[in-house]
């Protein structure tokens, strides 16, 4: 099963995420704590996400 929480900052995704995970025992994937992790560690994702992030645009799934 595969559950997609969608919504504007602020609006608890990341909470609703973490209960879903609890109850479900399901893995909780974020893709914005990904993107932090690989912008700080300088790799190659981390350098073509920040360039989409800067400008204020969504990163792409390619």
């Amino acid at each position: 099963m595969n559950i997609l929480v969608f919504g504007p900052n602020g609006s608890g995704k990341g909470t609703q995420g973490a209960i879903v995970q609890k109850k479900y025992n399901m893995p909780h994937i974020e893709s914005g704590a990904i993107f932090r992790q690989n912008i700080g560690g300088g790799t190659e994702l981390g350098k073509k996400a920040k360039e989409y992030i800067d400008r204020g645009d969504l990163v792409p799934d390619e």
